[in-house]
């Protein structure tokens, strides 16, 4: 998602970004009535992209994401969680006595793999999905969030370049 002002961005308030990923499926066999099957994936976080003269980001709840999701578990209910805005990492999909799905990666840790087959023949469940990436672009300096704030991704901070218009 890419946000572009001559003038300014703010989020201010209850202001939320939110470009996480999703949760994988629990695995459910199609081709076995009640056979667990494998877990799916989490997806990874997007790409935020804010580009303005001023950005403010103000209040403790305000918040930009783009964490993973968790990875689905083996076993057809076992979805992993989707990344979401609340701290911490998206947990994976689990069903007691089977493999468990990776956690999703934030900004302060990669994803997780998934649990490997415990029974054989078996199935493992899927991994987390990566975080993505915040790019805060002004003239000068770097975006500082302010009271309680928060950018729950990996952050970038770039210079706003000017350009010419006819």
């Amino acid at each position: 998602m890419q946000i572009v002002s001559r003038v300014s961005i703010s989020l201010t308030g209850s202001g939320t970004i939110d470009a996480s990923g999703a949760g994988g499926f629990g695995g459910a066999s199609i081709l076995t009535p009640f056979e667990d099957g494998p877990g799916g994936g989490g997806g990874s976080g997007g790409r935020v992209l804010l580009e303005a003269p001023l950005i403010l980001l103000d209040g403790a709840a305000v918040t930009i994401s783009t964490k993973g999701g968790g990875g689905g578990g083996v076993g057809q209910n076992a979805n992993g969680a989707d990344g979401g805005i609340a701290a911490g990492a998206a947990v994976g999909g689990s069903i007691t006595g089977r493999p468990v799905g990776g956690a999703g990666g934030t900004e302060a840790g990669n994803p997780g793999t998934g649990g490997n087959a415990n029974v054989s023949p078996g199935h493992g469940a899927g991994g987390g999905g990566s975080v993505g990436e915040v790019t805060l672009n002004i003239p000068l300096g770097t975006v500082v969030p302010q009271n309680g704030a928060t950018i729950r991704s990996r952050r970038f901070n770039g210079a706003l370049m000017s350009r010419l218009v006819p």
